[in-house]
């Protein structure tokens, strides 16, 4: 008997199996998401789920915990996506939550801690047996998701043309020099050209190179990141302020490694509580499928 778990957030969809002993495969392929009101996500999550049932094929499954984002957390036998989950594993108990809930139960036990998950977007979320999930942010790049990658990526454009716009010049290797080149710019032209003309995630891709600028000293970068680490740091104290307890946090998501200078303006403030995620969240959640 095999266990599948299968975490899929907004850039790539992550499995892995388990065989209640040990994880003997895994994979990854496009994003989906939970949205199968809408014609292309429904047949995206078909694709995907092809694609993940083709490559486990001949393994008996029988349980599938998945997180997705934008999916509920509701009865698979009655839920639409679940339904659609049962009908390629058809012998398994299924479980399908949203993308950050199962991130959470990967980290944590019930009530143990707060997860901060900075990404292609940033939420907060705290779990306990009364209540259930608490969150704060998670609104998306419309509304919301300060300090995440998108956030970042934008807010790296915002400070370039802002400079050229006031017409300073730009220096050879400097923050402005190094964005325009990724995006292959040189004027506010090419800046809006990039901007207007690329799905959300290009923009956030250039949170990596703000990153890297600001772990090699780059005061420039090194602003926009600590004016991340403080939205990040409001998400958790708006959770602070509804929890009795101060329990540790775990930072997850792509936007915040070890060692790097927003984990160590997050370790600046919150000191011991926090620390940074080493969860493989496919694995784990092939392991939570078997406690279904």
């Amino acid at each position: 008997m095999s266990y599948l778990g299968i975490d899929a957030g907004a850039t790539a969809t992550k499995w892995a199996l388990y065989d209640g002993s040990q994880i003997v495969d895994s994979g990854k392929c496009a994003a989906m998401d939970g949205h199968i009101f809408r014609t292309d996500s429904k047949a995206r999550v078909h694709e995907v789920l092809t694609q993940i049932s083709a490559a486990v094929n001949g393994a008996e499954i029988k349980g599938v915990f998945a997180g997705i984002t934008g999916a509920a957390s509701e009865d698979s036998a009655t839920d639409p996506l679940g339904q659609i989950f049962h009908s390629y594993f058809p012998n398994a108990k299924v479980r399908v939550v949203h993308d950050i809930e199962l991130a959470y139960y990967a980290n944590f036990e019930v009530g143990e801690g707060i997860l901060l998950y900075a990404g292609t977007g940033s939420i907060a979320m705290y779990i306990d047996d009364e209540a259930g999930p608490i969150r704060a942010g998670g609104w998306g790049y419309l509304l919301g998701d300060e300090g995440a990658a998108f956030w970042i990526g934008r807010e790296s454009i915002r400070w370039v043309v802002t400079g050229l716009d006031t017409g300073e010049e730009v220096e050879p290797d400097s923050f402005s020099d190094v964005i325009l080149k990724q995006i292959g710019a040189t004027d506010w032209q090419g800046i809006k050209e990039f901007a207007y003309s690329n799905e959300r995630s290009e923009i956030a891709k250039l949170a990596a190179t703000v990153g890297r600028l600001a772990d090699a000293g780059n005061a420039d970068a090194q602003g926009i990141i600590y004016e991340a680490s403080q939205h990040l740091i409001a998400l958790v104290h708006q959770l602070d302020m509804q929890i009795d307890n101060a329990p540790r946090i775990v930072v997850a998501g792509g936007v915040c490694q070890e060692g790097s200078f927003l984990a160590k303006a997050l370790y600046s403030f919150f000191s011991e509580r926090v620390s940074i995620s080493d969860c493989n969240i496919a694995q784990r959640a092939a392991e939570l499928a078997l406690d279904i």
